[in-house]
C-alpha cells in the first residue's frame, strides 16, 4: 500500500519541459547542482504549442498544475511590449537551505507571429520573429543590484553573471549582449567585448560539420540587421587579430572566420562565432 501511494505521489510531479534527451538531462543537473553548491542561478525556458499548423501562446502543462509550487506571474516593466510571462519554479538544493529558480516562459504573441506554410514555404521571417522576441533581465538584474552605488561598475558585471551557451542554439546571446552594453548602456566597443568576453562561455558537442549551425547572412540581415552589424565588427578584428598575432595561420583563416562569404550561400558560422567570443570552451 505505501509502495503504491509512493507511486501516485511521484507521478505528481509533471515533466518540467526540460527535454526528454541528454540536454534536458544536463539542464537539470545543472540546476540541481547549482542549488546544491549554494550558487545564485536561475534557467528559463520558452514555451509554446502547434495547433492548427500555427504556434499558439498557450501554457505549458506543467504551468497549468496549480500544485506545482510556482510563484506569480511576473511581467517585464519597460518600454515594449510584453510577449511573455515568467513562471518561477523552486529548485532546492540537497542538504543545504539554497533555492535557486527555474523561469518557464509563457509565450503571450498572437498566432499571426507564426505561421508554418510560410515557414515550410522558406518564409523564415514570420517564423523566426518570436523565437528572437523573448529577452533575459541580466542586465536589468544587475542593475538593480549595484548596492547603492551610484553608477554601475561595469567591469564587476562578468563576476555576477555567467552566460552558458550550450551548443550553438543560443550563439545571439553574444550580438545581444554586445547590443545592450552599448546602444543601451554608453560602453565603447572594447569595454563591452571586454565585459560580453568574459561573462560569455560555450559548451561544443561536436565537430561533426554537418551538426553546426550555419545561419543564412540574407535572413539575418533581414531579420537582424544591427546583431549583423556587431558580428561583422567582430569578425573583421578577429581577422586583425589573427594578422598581427598569429600570421603563420593566414591560410586557415578562410576556415576560422565568423562570416563564411561564399557567394551562393553566405552564412554566420555560429560554432566560430561562439568560440572567438567566449572565455572558455
Amino acid at each position: 500500500v505505501i509502495d503504491y501511494f509512493r507511486n501516485i505521489f511521484f507521478l505528481q510531479e509533471k515533466d518540467a519541459a526540460l527535454g526528454n534527451g541528454g540536454l534536458g538531462r544536463l539542464a537539470s543537473c545543472f540546476l540541481d547542482s547549482m542549488a546544491t553548491l549554494n550558487l545564485p542561478a536561475w534557467g528559463s525556458l520558452a514555451i509554446g504549442k502547434l495547433s492548427d499548423m500555427t504556434l499558439c501562446s498557450l501554457s505549458d502543462f506543467l504551468v497549468k498544475l496549480k500544485y506545482i509550487p510556482l510563484d506569480r506571474k511576473r511581467k517585464w516593466v519597460g518600454g515594449e511590449v510584453v510577449q511573455a510571462l515568467a513562471y518561477g519554479v523552486p529548485i532546492p538544493g540537497y542538504k543545504t537551505k539554497n533555492t535557486i529558480n527555474l523561469h518557464l516562459w509563457e509565450a503571450k504573441a498572437g498566432a499571426e507571429d507564426f505561421n508554418l506554410f510560410q515557414f515550410n514555404d522558406g518564409q523564415y521571417e514570420s517564423a523566426a520573429q518570436l523565437h528572437f522576441r523573448a529577452q533575459q533581465d541580466m542586465i536589468v538584474r544587475f542593475k538593480e543590484r549595484k548596492d547603492g552605488k551610484s553608477s554601475w561598475q561595469w567591469y564587476e558585471f562578468p563576476n555576477k553573471v555567467v552566460v552558458q551557451l550550450n551548443d550553438t542554439h543560443p550563439t545571439l546571446a553574444i550580438p545581444e549582449l554586445m547590443r545592450l552594453l552599448m546602444d543601451d548602456d554608453g560602453l565603447g566597443w572594447d569595454e563591452a567585448w571586454d565585459v560580453t568576453t568574459r561573462a560569455i562561455a560555450y559548451t561544443n558537442h561536436t565537430v561533426l560539420p554537418e551538426a553546426l549551425e550555419k545561419c543564412s547572412q540574407a535572413v539575418m540581415w533581414k531579420l537582424l540587421p544591427h546583431h549583423m552589424e556587431i558580428i561583422e565588427e567582430i569578425d573583421k578584428r578577429f581577422i586583425a587579430m589573427i594578422r598581427s598575432t598569429k600570421p603563420e595561420l593566414e591560410s586557415k583563416l578562410s576556415s576560422m572566420r565568423i562570416m563564411d562569404n561564399n557567394p551562393q550561400k553566405p552564412v554566420v558560422r555560429m560554432a566560430n562565432l561562439c568560440v572567438v567570443s567566449s572565455h572558455t570552451v
